[in-house]
């Protein structure tokens, strides 16, 4: 998958399913976005996009959304709260 911005927030669908909700040029904007406007459970990723990326093309897990305005970075634990136990990139769907 191409990405055009180096930070994006996916959130998980009834199918199991992780979507592209948002796409942010800068950390501060998707900071923002995950603080105050993302639902609880959405997370935060940097892409292949990103200058300093160092990876195999997959998003990285950056931080979560717990509750409005609290953001967590531990991303055992939420993959747990998802109830998944592997790499979302097969899962992963750009935004429409």
């Amino acid at each position: 998958m191409e990405w055009q911005k180096p930070y994006i927030i996916v959130r998980k669908s009834e199918q199991g399913i992780f979507q592209v909700v948002h796409e942010a040029a800068t950390m501060k904007d998707a900071r923002y976005w995950l603080a105050y406007i993302a639902l609880n459970g959405d997370a935060l990723f940097q892409t292949a996009a990103h200058p300093k990326y160092q990876g195999d093309g997959t998003p990285v897990y950056v931080s979560h959304l717990i509750k409005r305005g609290q953001v967590a970075t531990n991303e055992a634990v939420w993959k747990r709260e998802m109830g998944i136990d592997a790499d979302i990139g097969a899962r992963l769907v750009a935004p429409q």
